[in-house]
């Protein structure tokens, strides 16, 4: 258990990432974009394997050299009369973190058996290596880099240079997703694409296949965009030592067959919440709020400052109640002029901040008619007859009267408010041909046409209050929306022209009617698209 305290900003960024009860996972994407590929090339992302020196021999009097750029050497032992001993590696080494170089440096790497190499091809012939029991070195090295031994009898040897992404060596990653998306320009495109781990332990390594990704040979598509993604591959690896590589292989190799190719990798990295929390400054400036905190590796982190997060549910849900709120009592805000900065303000000042913008409200006088009264600025939240009611200055003529004994005025009921409630949405029909006259030919979603006393069927009682035509050619149509079986209750009509509103019609319907259009008149409406639709508001 640790105690400690956070500040509001520190806390902020403490759960950027998802929190479990002992973890903080942040969610990274590592992605690279080829706009074309190159001829003759295969492309290594995050790393690469690539071989220096095969079958070669080590013994007391025969070393091994090769010639490299920058990185690890990896060895694999396929056969020896001598495999117990140690390999010394002279060369320049060159420091991850700084770039120095040192001259002539010396490592030893233990050697204790041969290796096992699972290594294959694909289905166009291309390497895919697999490595059980290798050897790799500790530090990086360049140029001209010696292998010697004193005790090791070794007749079949090969040597890699070996680099590979360590995410910045955070200890504790999880490989979660192998994500492509690309173009083919040509039938004849094939593509693989290996994703490796790399899993070191003192001087042994694993290296394992963990993914492909492919596109067979004899199943490219020409000119078209491919999504290709393994998204179960859940391989956690130690950054401070491990890695992974990605090799593609674009083919024919002699061609430029792919365009906008990109290769996505998402990992999690994991932080220990206690040791993440830790980590943070008690508070990032002398101003803001301090929040005492308790983090527990079972049970997770509690803020006893009752801090709300946006990605907890029902932590409001589980606080205390109040009966009848006051106008001092005060909730939380997000300030969206001040950068969202949390804030508190009283229920008082967010009633006065509405209704003073507010000039007039429904009013329902003694008659039972409804007008509007001018509203005062004084806003509170009162009370009348036991009820809490919005009440306003009691100036006579510039108010929305509050409730008075005598029952002469009051506000309107959610009666009143629900019976003047409109909805209002569009239906349209298609006819993707020439107009027939007297027919039922416009149709909705996928082509059914409704005939007569078939289509839409009206929850609410409601009107037509508008229609619009369109005919792809001049014409004179003229097209109806009917209710149940005939009952016109709209009219629209083009009049020598592509385009018309609306003409006619009892406009009403009722509820559980059913609408649908009908061509009264083609007038010439000769070639499709020709579109109808009507403006539609239903009394709630």
């Amino acid at each position: 258990m640790r105690t400690g305290y956070m500040g509001t900003n520190a806390l902020r960024k403490a759960t950027f990432g998802r929190v479990n009860t002992s973890k903080v996972v942040f969610p990274i994407p590592l992605d690279i974009y080829i706009e074309l590929n190159q001829r003759f090339a295969e492309e290594n992302i995050h790393g690469a394997l690539n071989p220096l020196s095969t079958g070669d021999t080590l013994s007391a009097s025969d070393a091994i050299s090769v010639s490299k750029g920058t990185g690890k050497l990896l060895f694999v032992v396929n056969a020896g009369a001598t495999l117990t001993g140690t390999m010394t590696i002279t060369g320049t080494k060159v420091d991850r973190d700084t770039q120095v170089q040192t001259a002539s440096f010396q490592e030893t790497l233990s050697v204790v058996g041969v290796s096992t190499d699972n290594s294959d091809t694909d289905a166009d012939g291309n390497t895919r290596h697999s490595f059980s029991r290798a050897y790799i070195s500790s530090n990086w090295y360049t140029s001209t880099v010696v292998m010697s031994t004193a005790d090791l009898a070794l007749s079949d040897v090969d040597v890699y240079h070996c680099s590979f992404e360590q995410v910045n060596d955070q200890p504790d990653i999880t490989l979660t997703t192998f994500d492509i998306n690309t173009f083919t320009s040509n039938a004849n495109a094939w593509l693989h694409a290996h994703l490796y781990c790399v899993c070191v332990s003192g001087s042994h390594v694993e290296l394992s296949r963990e993914a492909s990704l492919e596109i067979p040979s004899g199943d490219g598509i020409a000119n078209k965009y491919w999504r290709l993604r393994s998204g179960v591959i859940d391989k956690s690896l130690d950054g401070t030592t491990d890695g992974f590589f990605v090799d593609v292989f674009f083919g024919p190799s002699s061609q430029t067959y792919f365009q906008d190719f990109t290769c996505k990798l998402w990992i999690d990295v994991q932080k220990d919440l206690t040791t993440f929390l830790a980590s943070i400054p008690p508070h990032d400036h002398a101003t803001e709020t301090i929040i005492p905190a308790t983090v527990s590796a079972t049970t997770g982190m509690t803020l006893s400052g009752g801090i709300v997060f946006a990605d907890v549910p029902e932590q409001i849900l589980g606080l205390g109640t109040k009966a009848t709120p006051t106008t001092a009592d005060l909730m939380l805000i997000e300030d969206r002029a001040d950068g969202d900065e949390k804030k508190r303000v009283s229920i008082n000042t967010v009633l006065k901040a509405h209704y003073s913008a507010v000039s007039s409200v429904p009013y329902r006088d003694g008659s039972g008619a409804i007008t509007s009264r001018a509203l005062a600025t004084d806003v509170l939240l009162g009370s009348n007859n036991g009820q809490n009611v919005v009440t306003y200055a009691s100036t006579a003529g510039s108010m929305m009267a509050r409730r008075v004994a005598d029952g002469n005025h009051s506000f309107l009921t959610n009666d009143d408010v629900r019976n003047e409630l409109q909805i209002g949405f569009v239906l349209w029909g298609e006819e993707n041909a020439a107009l027939g006259d007297g027919l039922y030919e416009w149709s909705w979603g996928n082509g059914g046409v409704p005939g007569a006393g078939e289509g839409f069927v009206a929850p609410y009682a409601g009107k037509v209050i508008g229609m619009g035509l369109f005919t792809n050619t001049s014409s004179s149509a003229t097209v109806v929306l009917e209710a149940s079986t005939a009952s016109t209750v709209g009219t629209v009509a083009t009049s020598g022209a592509i385009s018309g509103t609306m003409t006619g019609g009892t406009s009403t319907f009722s509820a559980g009617e059913l609408l649908t259009f009908k061509t009264i008149t083609a007038g010439g409406a000769s070639t499709g698209p020709n579109i109808v639709n009507a403006f539609i508001v239903f009394n709630i």
